[in-house]
């Protein structure tokens, strides 16, 4: 799973962000970790939501 670390910590480096992060940001956050993974950024994403229905059972 994956988070944003509202509402603080904004990601940085994003123009016309506000000053409080809120959990749209995690696009952001997404894209970042696919860079720093070498991975295609959608399979990220992909595995993050099965990892996420799977935690919460849904």
């Amino acid at each position: 799973m994956a988070e944003t670390d509202a509402p603080y910590l904004t990601p940085r480096n994003i123009k016309g962000l506000d000053r409080t992060n809120v959990p749209q940001n995690i696009k952001y956050v997404a894209a970042e970790l696919a860079r720093n993974m070498r991975v295609d950024e959608a399979e990220l994403i992909a595995a993050l939501k099965e990892n996420t229905k799977r935690f919460f059972g849904i």
